[in-house]
């Protein structure tokens, strides 16, 4: 039975080898998976990370653009609403002219004028209700020997307006301002701004 026990005895030797042989390998090629699967997993997490960075950099340019985007709306508002308020004030001004500035105004622009008769309306603050007050509200202006004041309802704050061939010229203060706005604009912000 010896032989026996020494066939059974190295056998169980050689299995016990082998199991440890089969163990130590497995035990490397355990550590070899996680050795590679945590850099495989440090590689997944650089990469996250950085894409995090991008689209956080991203969305603080995109935030960062909407911000500059709405103060350069807000600027522009602001500049505008105060162009605005000078052409108000320019216009309220102009309405409330002199008699003597406004004939000044009135007398040039007709002088400029290509007239053969004509209707005028003129503002009601300068208290010229009929022919004679325009006769002698115009003596001086050249040009304007055969114009009439123009019976009607319609109304201006300042300018006139002229009636001549069934066309009507807006000479109103408004108007012109409306006309030459762009142009002054440019200048009122270079003067502002």
């Amino acid at each position: 039975m010896s032989n026996l026990d020494n066939l059974i005895s190295k056998i169980t030797s050689d299995c016990d080898e082998k199991a440890n042989q089969i163990i130590k390998t497995a035990n490397e090629e355990a550590s070899d998976i996680i050795r590679q699967s945590a850099e495989a997993a440090e590689k997944e997490k650089a990469a996250i990370l950085n894409d995090a960075k991008s689209e956080a950099e991203k969305a603080a340019e995109r935030i960062i653009s909407g911000k500059k985007l709405q103060i350069r709306d807000e600027s522009l508002n602001a500049k505008r609403e105060a162009i605005n308020r000078v052409f108000d004030f320019a216009l309220q001004k102009l309405n409330q002219m002199s008699k003597d500035d406004y004939k000044k105004f009135l007398c040039a622009n007709l002088a400029s004028l290509d007239l053969t008769g004509g209707e005028l309306i003129l503002p009601p603050q300068y208290g010229i209700n009929n022919e004679v007050e325009l006769r002698d509200f115009l003596r001086d202006c050249k040009k304007a020997d055969d114009l009439k004041l123009r019976d009607g309802t319609k109304k201006i704050d300042g300018g006139f307006i002229l009636i001549q061939g069934g066309i009507e010229y807006n000479y109103t203060f408004e108007t012109l301002l409306g006309y030459h706005r762009y142009e002054l604009e440019s200048e009122i912000t270079k003067i502002l701004f």
